[in-house]
């Protein structure tokens, strides 16, 4: 009887809207709620215990609930229900960090397939790309990241990592030489872009200063320095070109600097002191001696050189010489300056006289008395001689001397002049006179 009754469509939906009505009655009693739901859940796992069954009751659950989704006013209902349960159950903190741990996990279980992982990266572009479109928002997204990143590198055990990914990273790019050249050509139009501000000009004069100095305070990392930097210069000067341009720029700045008498002397003290100092090692010293002797032996084999050489040199040396001559001329001057200066003073005549008195005294004490004898002769000898030479010269000078009175001629030996012989006879007066007295 209610097969045949239910083969009637609309007899079916009266009796399904009765049963409904019944069963909400039923429910609304709170007892028969509860054992529902007990028989509900008992015949769930009861189902649930075959995985077949499982798995279909799965496909079917999904089906009906996409079948009900696809009414738009379910969605939103969802939508809300969602959010409120959500949000109801991340207010735990400690439950909002497992979820994030078994998203986490599932994420990673969902990307460890290859095919979910390349339409995930075309989404992720596609949506990244939508939003940096806005420049504001694209600003902002850059200060959040760079906030992010620098909190996370604050972080002494991310920073280690970081460093080793990014050195193998760059190490891969750099690998390929036409990346390579890209990547300098780009770095370089960034730097000078950024060098064109004074103030970052400066900043970075002051830093690489410090660094520098930094770094040549070890006496072994300067050397190395030094010899890689050695080593840049060959190899940067074995092209003509540049060592062309090297040439015309240093003759260029040492004219600017040369231009100021005081830098010009100071390098030229600077510059013999390098000189002196390199000359004092004998190897260096013998080998500047074989290169200035070939340089002189090309010079003088050329005929137009050598005998503007050989002129260069006549004057330089007749130049030399008047200017030795006069130097021992100023220095015998001075010396016979120093000594007239010297013997003008009486008091300097008398101590020399007596300190050669003691020289004499001293040698004539160290003499034997053959010794004293023989010098006493040669003393008498001298006096013998010069007494026979004045004489010769007297007789062959003849008579000089004129006579106020007579008129006659005398030798100078022969006469007393007057303003000599005044104060004997003074004195000859007054020792007569008081002796009278």
């Amino acid at each position: 009887m209610r097969a045949i009754v239910r083969t009637d469509s609309e007899e079916r939906r009266r009796e399904q809207s009765r049963n409904t009505v019944d069963f909400t009655t039923w429910r609304s009693i709170e007892k028969n709620r509860g054992l529902e739901r007990l028989r509900d859940a008992a015949a769930l796992a009861s189902a649930r215990s075959n995985s077949e069954e499982r798995r279909r009751k799965q496909v079917q659950n999904t089906a009906d609930h996409a079948t009900w989704r696809s009414i738009g006013e379910n969605r939103g209902l969802e939508r809300t229900r969602d959010a409120a349960a959500r949000a109801m159950v991340r207010s735990d903190s400690e439950e909002r960090r497992r979820e994030q741990s078994r998203n986490t996990a599932d994420h990673v279980t969902w990307r460890s397939i290859g095919e979910n992982r390349g339409p995930e990266r075309a989404r992720d572009a596609a949506a990244r790309a939508m939003v940096r479109s806005d420049s504001e928002e694209r600003r902002r997204e850059q200060s959040r990241n760079t906030s992010d990143h620098a909190t996370w590198r604050s972080i002494g055990e991310n920073r280690g990592p970081e460093r080793a990914r990014d050195a193998v990273a760059r190490a891969m790019v750099r690998s390929d030489s036409e990346e390579r050249r890209r990547e300098q050509s780009r770095i370089t139009a960034d730097h000078a872009t950024w060098r064109s501000i004074e103030e970052n000009r400066g900043r970075e004069r002051t830093r690489d200063a410090a660094a520098h100095a930094s770094g040549r305070s070890n006496s072994e990392e300067r050397r190395r320095q030094q010899v890689q930097n050695t080593t840049d210069h060959v190899t940067w000067r074995s092209i003509e070109e540049n060592r062309e341009s090297e040439r015309a720029r240093d003759a260029v700045a040492h004219a600017i600097v040369r231009s100021d008498s005081e830098d010009r002397r100071r390098e030229q003290s600077r510059n013999t002191a390098d000189h002196a100092t390199w000359r004092s090692s004998e190897e260096n010293r013998g080998l500047e001696r074989l290169r200035d002797a070939a340089a002189h032996r090309i010079t003088r084999n050329n005929h137009i050189t050598g005998h503007r050489s050989k002129r260069t040199n006549t004057v330089h040396h007749r130049n030399t010489r008047l200017q030795q001559r006069f130097r021992e001329q100023q220095i015998q001057e001075m010396a016979d300056e120093r000594l007239l200066t010297y013997r003008s003073s009486s008091q300097n005549r008398q101590a020399e006289s007596s300190r050669q008195s003691q020289r004499n005294i001293a040698a004539r004490a160290q003499l034997s008395e053959d010794e004293r004898e023989d010098q006493r002769e040669r003393q008498r000898r001298r006096s013998r001689a010069t007494a026979r030479e004045q004489y010769l010269r007297n007789i062959k000078d003849g008579p000089t001397k004129f006579c106020t009175c007579c008129g006659g001629t005398w030798f100078p030996s022969q006469i007393l002049e007057f303003h000599k012989l005044l104060p004997l006879l003074m004195r000859h007066h007054i020792a007569t006179t008081m002796e009278f007295f």
